[in-house]
């Protein structure tokens, strides 16, 4: 007896020891599935209906549309560029060339541009939760991508080994995609290597994304529907324009009428005074009266409520305070606000790095070199990317700072360059462009060379001679 009681001590001692799991008649059970897989978890339906609600409030809540206006603003600007990393600069300008060249319309219908391929990618990311790009070949076998969105991909595929349009591996490695060019398409079956799966993982078993404002949905469309309640109600009370009441209790309309023959007004008929002056009239019986519904809000409290509502649409997209109401902080907070913002920003170009502008980088590259339009390069497979200028509230104070660690060592040329949307190499050799110009111009022979102060720290003060076929600063 007494051993049986240790050993149930042992136990409920053991499974009680968090008290998250513990089961309390104070407090509901959160729902939801129990612990498995991702892709067990997001259905086809499920994710079509995510979907459908997500593209509902792109198209119909204007916090969500700028919301993904920001990020696309920021996050892409005026494009993400390659910077070829080879160790041969003039390849890697021709390389840098021929591939913005092929940028101005890069996909296979001709319509987009690359900078525009960037744009659409961010913003399926966070409504659809994924996008596709497909790696394929125009009539005149040059290189092009196909931009195919999510309920493009077949959710059933009764093949072996296939589930939510994916077919996997022994490994669970994509082997291939089942895809539709429309509703009523056949499918088809494209290679893994071909195709480009763009999205965010958050688990390492997810095979499928969902949409990144999935979580707000229910709190947006909630928030709609009460401010178009609350203005429904603001016009029906402001219909009301006047109220009749009269002594008399029996009231028909035949009591307000018009003698034709003599044109004698006998009373004035209520529907001719809303044909004066608008509005509707009411007719009250004596006894009776009408009473306006009179509300209370907008309160404090109300204010608060809706507030709270519109910020679940920002949360894990862009801080509520960078994408609707900076008003709200102040000092150091705004310097919080906007650093978290450049991180989600930075943390999407990375990603947009790693699954679009690198492997297309790798196609186009790769294709132009099996033709002979470039040169085959040792590293050629090496690139940067230049992303747009960093969003900032004190220009001025971090320029001198950011000034003070390039003359310090603690940062280098290239970093700062990259960090107001610049490249390098590029601007380096616009400087020596300018630089050689000037020495043309004070007579100075193209053979001597550029200064090396006129290059790194140009300074207006350094005066250059020429001693015995010298330049000296």
């Amino acid at each position: 007896m007494k051993l049986r009681k240790f050993l149930s001590g042992i136990f409920y001692s053991i499974g009680d020891a968090f008290d998250s799991a513990k089961v309390s008649p104070r407090r509901g059970t959160p729902p939801g599935a129990y612990p498995t897989d991702a892709k067990n978890e997001l259905t086809p339906y499920t994710r079509s209906e995510l979907v459908r609600r997500a593209r509902y409030l792109e198209k119909n809540s204007g916090h969500i549309r700028g919301t993904l206006r920001d990020m696309k603003v920021y996050g892409i600007g005026d494009g993400i560029r390659p910077n070829a990393k080879s160790p041969n600069s003039d390849w890697n300008r021709n390389a840098e060339e021929y591939f913005r060249s092929w940028s101005r319309k890069c996909d296979v219908t001709n319509r987009f541009s690359f900078r525009e391929v960037q744009g659409l990618v961010s913003r399926a990311i966070d409504v659809d939760g994924e996008i596709f790009a497909v790696k394929t070949y125009d009539a005149q076998k040059r290189p092009k991508i196909q931009v195919l969105e999510t309920h493009r991909l077949a959710g059933e595929c009764r093949e072996e080994g296939a589930q939510s349009g994916i077919k996997f591996g022994r490994f669970g490695e994509p082997l291939f995609y089942y895809f539709k060019s429309s509703d009523d398409a056949p499918i088809r079956k494209i290679p893994a290597y071909a195709v480009l799966h763009i999205f965010e993982p958050e688990r390492a078993s997810c095979i499928r994304a969902f949409p990144g404002i999935q979580h707000s949905i229910l709190d947006v469309l909630d928030r709609n529907e009460i401010l178009s309640l609350e203005k429904h109600k603001v016009k029906l009370i402001s219909d009301i324009a006047r109220i009749i009441t009269s002594e008399n209790s029996n009231i028909d309309d035949s009591d307000f009428s018009i003698n034709s023959e003599n044109c004698e007004i006998r009373e004035t008929n209520p529907r001719d005074i809303e044909k004066k002056f608008g509005g509707k009239s009411f007719r009250l019986n004596p006894g009776e009266k009408i009473e306006a519904f009179e509300s209370n809000i907008p309160s404090p409290t109300f204010s608060g409520f809706l507030a709270e509502l519109q910020r679940s649409g920002s949360l894990g997209v862009l801080p509520y305070e960078f994408a609707v109401d900076p008003s709200s902080v102040g000092g150091a907070g705004v310097r919080l606000i906007l650093s978290k913002a450049q991180r989600y920003i930075d943390d999407r170009g990375r990603t947009l790095d790693e699954r679009l502008n690198y492997p297309v980088w790798m196609f186009v590259i790769g294709h132009a070199i099996k033709t002979g339009e470039l040169e085959n390069q040792t590293g050629w497979h090496k690139v940067a990317w230049t992303h747009p200028k960093r969003a900032t509230v004190d220009a001025g104070r971090e320029e001198q700072q950011q000034r003070l660690n390039v003359e310090a060592g603690l940062k280098t040329l290239e970093n700062a360059y990259s960090e107001l949307g610049l490249d390098f190499e590029d601007e380096m050799q616009t400087r020596a462009s300018n630089a050689r110009h000037i020495m043309r111009l004070a007579g100075i022979a193209d053979s001597e060379p550029i200064p090396l102060w006129m290059l790194y720290k140009p300074q207006g003060s350094q005066v250059i001679t020429v001693d015995s076929g010298h330049t000296e600063a």
